[in-house]
């Protein structure tokens, strides 16, 4: 059986590696999860307003599911259609073939917009992105009645809801996340002999208390 006196110098061991690993990765996931959301923020027309826009997360595993939300107000005297809710990845470094859309369109009972309503969108997506850092921006497409000066209609507008949300999209089969992966098994590892230290320290008191 495994002395005491080992077992602490290995748990010793384990916790100044952990030490050492713990800040470059944490230093590495936090510069990439800054969301800076542009709330409230007036788009085309002066009666209809999108906000609230925000993501469920900010650093994603390529392939996950995200879920976006938003809420569009129309403050006016007519009826507006709403037509999809979307979310667009646009690469930071201006790489165009990263870039990725995602959308939801508005089933019938629920587009119409009437005078004085808001509506809430929810949409929910597998994330396809190759592993790089984006800047996302949510909005929803409106049909704007209020700007309907030609004989074909409406003209449908984007309305932000957010925009400059700064997300970092991994892959776990990639080197970050091969490292990513490394670190959390050390962590499960030195939780492990830290609990396997204090079950010995323990042991020893109870024992000595019995003599």
């Amino acid at each position: 059986m495994m002395s005491s006196g080992i077992v602490k110098k290995t748990g010793l061991m384990a916790v100044l590696m952990l030490l050492v690993i713990i800040p470059f990765t944490n230093a590495s996931m936090a510069e990439n999860n800054t969301a800076v959301p542009n709330d409230n923020q007036i788009e085309q027309s002066n009666v209809i307003q999108a906000f609230n826009g925000n993501i469920s997360t900010t650093y994603i595993v390529r392939g996950d599911t995200i879920s976006f939300y938003g809420t569009v107000l129309n403050y006016g005297d007519l009826n507006a259609t709403i037509l999809s809710f979307n979310a667009e990845f646009i690469h930071l470094e201006g790489n165009n073939r990263f870039n990725r859309h995602y959308s939801v369109g508005i089933d019938a009972d629920h587009r119409n917009l009437g005078p004085r309503e808001s509506f809430t969108g929810t949409l929910r997506d597998e994330i396809t992105n190759p592993e790089s850092t984006y800047n996302v921006s949510v909005y929803f497409v409106v049909e704007d009645v209020y700007d309907a000066d030609t004989e074909f209609g409406a003209p449908a507008w984007n309305f932000t809801a957010a925009e400059n949300i700064i997300v970092t999209v991994i892959d776990i089969t990639s080197p970050s996340g091969i490292i990513l992966g490394v670190g959390v098994t050390f962590v499960v590892i030195v939780v492990i002999v830290v609990i396997i230290i204090l079950y010995g320290w323990l042991k020893e008191r109870s024992a000595k208390r019995k003599h």
